[in-house]
């Protein structure tokens, strides 16, 4: 007795014996079988072989079909037997029988049977000398109930089976072993499992593979032309969904604002008016914009039943995505970031240049932030760029190169590329053995190391204010005015009624404090308080006495308080005291535009350098000029005694006479002031100018040459002209090539400028033209006038000039490389320092828990907004990316 007819039900012993036999079989005869089946037959001839594909009773009606297409597409596509005129291929000798045609698809060959053959002779559905009720094998109940014939069920006679010819044909070997293809007998429980069969995967995949088989087309062609509109509708829901969200991440993101609430937030109850708690500016902003767009709020009302009626015990959000988690945003976080920094590295690349700027702090949660700033040129203009924020691990000289290099790697940018570099004057980053700059040569030996000039700068500031008593005396008298009043409303409330009676506004203005960080709180501080050198209209001196009086002489604070305003007010109203500002103040008139300058990302070296030069020519000049600072300071008493006069208050106009307990000669305290203040005090700006600057000087020297203002110098004596340093500092640059485009780029200068920087308003550029000033004036930054687009005077206007007449590659091409590597250069590193201003906003003490990669991210949206907005604009990139993240997401995302 066989096992297949004794025993109705296999052990599974039987089963893996005959599952193993059967899997050699099919590997034996998969090659020939790939052979046979060459051909695809045509749709129509297969519809005549038997098998409908339309009306109620087609295949996929049946069977309900409904799969994956990436399922699909694994499959090998059908396997077709060639059309031939004869039923039996020449290869075999005999005709099959018809036990043959029950065999399974890989075996069919075997037994000479094509697959026209095969749907002639299925299915087989007798209706007498059956051991089963054929209207319920057979049929089935329709939506109308109608019967609706399952033409995929033939009966074999010989076994007294039922089969599935659709399985026999098309299902993958791995289901060769099921019942319905090794056949069914179970005639008690038949209805079961035919509808068990017809909702299997094996036979919805059998059904796909017949459908793409009789259609003869694609994948995308396997459902019906109403269930792909119904996945595409779903599709761009979806993808609203998530574009409106994007909108929320840019906003929030651009404005710096926190993402997350204090408290745990929870989506099932956004539309819980009952709920008082703050659910964070995401989610909050998340339910505005759902207001006025009916598919985002289709998605919450969805998003909310779903979390609702979850299980509390059950942990993460189900099957359901709803695009809102922290998992969510933070991919889209991941992918916004890359995709600026890509941004950036491409023109950088494109640029095939670069200096770069690195700089840290400390943030709120104590870990050391460095951020790192590139400065490239774009056609004919130059940007510093945020490309990294990095938590520093190692603060050494090599920790710090090997993090630079590394990172810029990381992004695609080679430090090779690197040309100079801006650093503070740290140890660690300017060693001239063992710091970073030291081993930035090794990478580049031409590489110029800058130590910034807005450092240098505030240094120099700095060694001013306390090289003297009175210099320490009157910075720290500006730091006690502003706390005594910053720590009392009572005083605050004083102080703004006496700004209201002199103004007649609320407008509260507070007194400065003197910042270690804030480079320019020093000038802004005395300007504030008694205007500028000439103009004192606006001052505030006279109103700080008044305040002061009223609360020394007020019973309303204690008496310590009182002898502390006394005391204020005393100093204020000193002759040498109001002598120091008037000195710093006339300092500060030079050397704040220069501050603001550097400060700017459009600078460039030549003209940082000419600003520096001229800014120390001016302060030599008043260095010995006292009688000036006299001369204001004493036009100054009067303004202040003609105001307080109605208070019956007075300041004099001499020094203070200190009592003495020897008997020498009271010497001259004016003379004095000025030898022991003043002069040391300009003395000590000059020496820190002059040495704390004095880098690089013969690089400066040679170019120089490139700024327009002494094109007409060099027109007079070109044989002076020599670039070994700039051909030393870039390789490609031809040093005798470039002094002759050089002498005819200056002679034709001129003419060049005149018609490109006019504006194009005819009434502002009309025949009464004025003609460019190339005489040694005072240089500032490059600013557009009524008339003219450009000064014409700066090194960046010339290279304008050569980038919009297309110059660069023609007649003045090494010119050209010149000019556009003086503009990469980085003199300052104020990028990083702005940078720093943005972290203490987004990282604050109640929002530091940030992660590193958010962190940077949320960096580089907020400071980089033009770049932010132009991705913003391209959501549905971001949207592909976000679906390819997942195989749940590309099913949910991609069409």
């Amino acid at each position: 007795m066989s096992s297949s007819e004794g025993y109705k039900h296999k052990s599974g012993a039987m089963k893996r014996k005959e599952k193993k036999e059967e899997q050699k079989k099919i590997e034996a005869s998969t090659s020939k079988i790939h052979k046979f089946f060459q051909k695809k037959t045509d749709p129509e001839q297969d519809v005549a072989s038997g098998m409908p594909v339309e009306t109620e009773t087609s295949v996929s009606e049946t069977s309900n079909v409904c799969v994956l297409a990436e399922e699909t597409k694994e499959r090998e596509p059908p396997i077709k037997m060639p059309r031939k005129e004869t039923a039996l291929s020449p290869l075999w000798e005999k005709s099959p029988s018809p036990e043959d045609f029950f065999l399974h698809s890989h075996d069919l060959g075997k037994a000479g049977i094509s697959m026209e053959m095969f749907w002639e002779f299925h299915p087989k559905q007798p209706t007498q000398d059956i051991p089963f009720n054929g209207n319920l094998v057979y049929f089935r109940k329709g939506i109308q109930g109608s019967n609706i014939n399952r033409k995929w069920v033939t009966y074999n006679g010989k076994k007294k089976t039922l089969h599935c010819s659709i399985c026999l044909m098309y299902c993958a070997e791995k289901y060769h072993h099921t019942h319905w293809i090794q056949g069914c007998n179970d005639w008690r429980h038949i209805t079961t499992r035919l509808t068990e069969h017809e909702q299997s995967q094996c036979h919805k995949l059998a059904s796909e593979a017949y459908m793409i088989n009789i259609k003869g087309k694609s994948i995308k062609h396997k459902l019906s032309v109403d269930q792909l509109s119904m996945r595409h509708n779903q599709v761009l829901q979806r993808r609203t969904v998530l574009s409106n969200i994007i909108d929320v991440v840019f906003f929030i993101g651009i404005q710096a604002l926190p993402y997350r609430s204090s408290h745990s937030e929870s989506v099932a109850d956004v539309f819980d008016d009952d709920r008082l708690e703050n659910r964070g500016n995401f989610l909050e902003a998340v339910k505005l914009l759902a207001e006025y767009s009916p598919v985002l709020k289709d998605h919450l009302v969805k998003v909310t039943k779903v979390a609702k009626n979850r299980d509390p015990s059950q942990k993460g959000r189900g099957k359901f995505v709803t695009f809102l988690s922290k998992s969510s945003i933070t991919k889209l976080f991941t992918i916004i970031g890359d995709m600026i920094k890509e941004d950036i590295v491409k023109e950088v690349n494109n640029a095939g240049m670069f200096s770069v700027q690195m700089d840290s702090t400390q943030d709120v949660s104590a870990h050391d932030q460095c951020a790192i700033v590139v400065r490239y040129v774009v056609e004919d203009k130059a940007k510093e760029r945020l490309v990294r924020l990095l938590n520093v691990e190692d603060s050494s000289s090599k920790g710090l190169h090997d993090l630079l290099r590394d990172s810029l790697s990381d992004i695609g940018l080679n430090l090779e590329q690197c040309i100079g570099d801006s650093f503070d004057g740290a140890a660690n980053m300017s060693g001239t053995y063992t710091g970073l700059q030291a081993l930035m040569t090794e990478v580049r030996p031409s590489h110029i190391q800058t130590w910034c000039y807005a450092h240098v700068l505030n240094l120099v500031i700095c060694d001013a204010s306390s090289v003297c008593v009175p210099a320490v005396s009157l910075f720290g008298l500006l730091g006690n005015l502003s706390t005594f009043f910053s720590e009392s409303y009572k005083r605050i409330k004083i102080w703004e009624d006496q700004l209201k009676a002199k103004t007649g506004s609320a407008k509260l203005k507070r007194l400065d404090k003197i910042g270690t960080t804030r480079w320019s709180s020093k000038a802004r501080a005395l300007r504030k308080l008694c205007g500028t050198y000439e103009n004192h209209s606006e001052e505030l001196y006279s109103d700080l006495i008044l305040v002061l009086k009223h609360v020394s002489s007020s019973s309303d604070f204690r008496n310590s308080v009182r002898h502390e305003a006394l005391k204020l007010n005393e100093n204020l109203c000193k002759f040498e005291t109001i002598l120091a500002t008037f000195t710093f103040i006339r300092i500060f008139d030079i050397t704040t535009p220069v501050s603001d300058y550097l400060q700017s990302p459009a600078l460039d070296i030549m003209q940082a350098w000419r600003m520096v030069e001229d800014a120390t020519n001016r302060l030599s000049k008043i260095s010995r000029d006292f009688s000036g600072v006299c001369g204001s300071a004493t036009t100054f008493i009067d303004h202040l005694n003609e105001k307080l006069a109605a208070e019956d208050i007075a300041i004099s106009k001499s020094f203070t006479e200190h009592r003495s307990t020897r008997c020498v000669v009271p010497a001259n305290q004016q003379h004095s002031f000025e030898v022991s203040c003043y002069n040391v005090i300009c003395d000590k700006v000059l020496e820190s100018m002059r040495t704390r600057f004095a880098t690089h000087g013969k690089l400066y020297m040679q170019i120089s040459c490139f700024d327009p203002n002494r094109f007409e110098e060099i027109l007079a004596s070109p044989e002076k002209i020599k670039f070994d340093a700039i051909s030393t500092a870039v390789p490609e640059i031809d040093g005798p090539v470039l002094r002759e485009e050089l002498i005819s780029f200056a002679s034709s200068y001129r003419n060049l400028s005149r018609g490109l920087f006019d504006s194009d308003d005819e009434t502002l550029s009309s025949a009464g033209e004025e003609e460019p000033d190339f005489s040694d004036s005072e240089p500032s930054a490059c600013k557009p006038s009524m008339k003219k687009l450009c000064c014409q005077k700066c090194t960046s206007c010339a290279f304008k000039l050569l980038f919009q007449y297309r110059l660069c590659s023609s007649a003045y091409e090494n010119l050209y490389m010149a000019y556009k590597y003086l503009i990469t250069l980085s003199t300052t590193q104020c990028s990083c320092e702005q940078c720093f201003s943005k972290l203490k906003i987004l990282k604050s003490r109640l929002r530091s828990t940030l992660t590193q990669q958010n962190l940077e991210t949320l960096m580089l949206i907020a400071i980089e907004k033009d770049v932010s907005l132009s991705i913003k604009r391209d959501k549905e990139k971001i949207i592909d990316r976000f679906g390819k993240t997942s195989a749940e997401l590309r099913s949910l995302l991609l069409f």
